[in-house]
């Protein structure tokens, strides 16, 4: 048997390569598997963040967890550097373009906002957003990845507003009902050495019992302004302060009667 004919005998013996139904054989290179590989990681990644990041990081608290945040930043800018070498072309632009003008916008407005810290850190977890936004409309190409980050949105965004019904309906009363009680304990739930305000104007909002605010009070315009969000006020420094300083009965009789005049035009 000549060689020819012995090579086209084994050429027969041997097995064809699987084919794809209606088409040519289909056999996947490697780098096809391992930047199949690295898209489903990048996606249960940016999904867990999203998953995780409100059980933490939320609107609320953010100080006490920002490492989501600086996760999605760090991803974002090792994206955004492998763009720039490689030169790709943004994708979605038109999408990104107008997530960062919505950003913009949000900044620009912030600086005149009433409650500057609650925008602040909205701003924070809306920049998370955006930073996962990118990275994933740059990275993912398959629809199940897509499916894996939204289903991780969804579910963290779903349990966030759980736990904010949760925490105004049953929580709150609890904090309001126990710091009225005993006054030590506003050190441990609102980070104050005493009852401000601002927490006053928080205790008010479900409960029928007076709150009496006793610090930073020295003037009838700050007593004013503290009783629009509590129901009364307790001066302690600035009567000290006027005994000290003039040390007669008529000079504290004068700044008692002040303090109650400017409550009773208010």
């Amino acid at each position: 048997m000549s060689r020819r004919k012995h090579r086209e005998n084994r050429a027969a013996d041997e097995p064809e390569p699987a084919s794809a139904p209606g088409g040519p054989a289909v056999s996947p290179s490697r780098q096809e598997q391992q930047d199949e590989l690295a898209e489903w990681l990048t996606a249960l990644v940016l999904g867990g963040i999203a998953l995780l990041r409100p059980w933490q990081d939320g609107m609320t608290f953010p100080s006490v967890n920002n490492y989501y945040l600086w996760a999605q930043a760090a991803l974002f800018a090792l994206v955004g550097a492998r763009m720039l070498v490689r030169r790709e072309r943004l994708r979605f632009p038109l999408l990104v373009w107008l997530f960062a003008a919505f950003l913009a916008v949000a900044v620009l407005t912030t600086l005149d906002t009433v409650q500057y810290n609650n925008s602040y850190r909205t701003l924070l977890v809306w920049a998370g957003h955006f930073f996962l936004f990118v990275v994933a409309s740059q990275t993912l190409r398959r629809p199940r990845s897509f499916a894996i980050v939204l289903s991780g949105f969804v579910a963290g965004a779903f349990a966030e507003a759980a736990f904010s019904v949760m925490h105004l309906k049953y929580y709150l009363p609890l904090v309001r009902e126990r710091v009225q009680t005993d006054p030590s304990l506003v050190q441990r739930y609102f980070s104050a050495g005493e009852l401000n305000p601002e927490i006053a104007r928080r205790l008010k909002l479900q409960t029928e019992t007076p709150v009496l605010v006793g610090v930073g009070i020295s003037t009838p315009d700050q007593a004013v302004q503290t009783c629009a969000v509590a129901d009364g006020v307790i001066v302690g420094s600035a009567v000290v302060r006027a005994m000290i300083e003039q040390g007669t009965p008529e000079a504290i009789g004068k700044l008692v009667a002040d303090f109650r005049n400017a409550l009773d035009a208010a």
